[in-house]
């Protein structure tokens, strides 16, 4: 399973509940691998502490990112400094009519991101900026769109 390790203000601050709420709240967190889970963990989040700051917010982001991640059919992810790295399997590779996709729905990265095919698998190379936590979800959730739309033509 993929965790990231970003350098990102992701946390839960110290005004935000007592610290045996706030080791709940990482405990919680941590067991919500999906979408519904991660929703229902977010509505009680703010019906319980009010709104959330900004570092949670970010927490939570890259909770979905790591989601979507795991969810997808994934060969290699690298987060190095400057870029993260994503390697796509086989499968999504060659589904046909995918690279038209990634042109298109990957268009709002295009400075920022690299396309290359490596031993006939995608590989995508988001250069990070300092909306990096946004790129990339922008990204992972466009990858998981394409992918679902191919799967659910068969």
């Amino acid at each position: 399973s993929i965790e990231l390790s970003f350098t990102l203000d992701a946390h839960i601050p110290e005004d935000y509940g007592s610290e045996s709420q706030r080791i709940n709240m990482y405990r919680e967190l941590s067991d919500c691998t999906d979408d519904d889970k991660l929703k229902l963990f977010m509505k009680r989040l703010r019906d319980v502490y009010g709104p959330y700051p900004e570092e949670v917010q970010n927490l939570i982001i890259k909770k979905k990112i790591e989601n979507t991640l795991n969810s997808l059919e994934i060969d290699e992810f690298k987060e190095g400094l400057g870029s993260f790295s994503i390697l796509m399997g086989i499968h999504f590779s060659s589904i046909t009519g995918v690279y038209k996709d990634i042109e298109t729905e990957l268009r709002p990265l295009l400075v920022k991101l690299r396309v290359r095919v490596d031993n006939h698998r995608f590989q995508f190379i988001l250069t990070k900026s300092k909306e990096y936590l946004q790129d990339l979800s922008f990204l992972v959730m466009k990858l998981e769109e394409i992918s679902n739309k191919h799967i659910q033509k068969k």
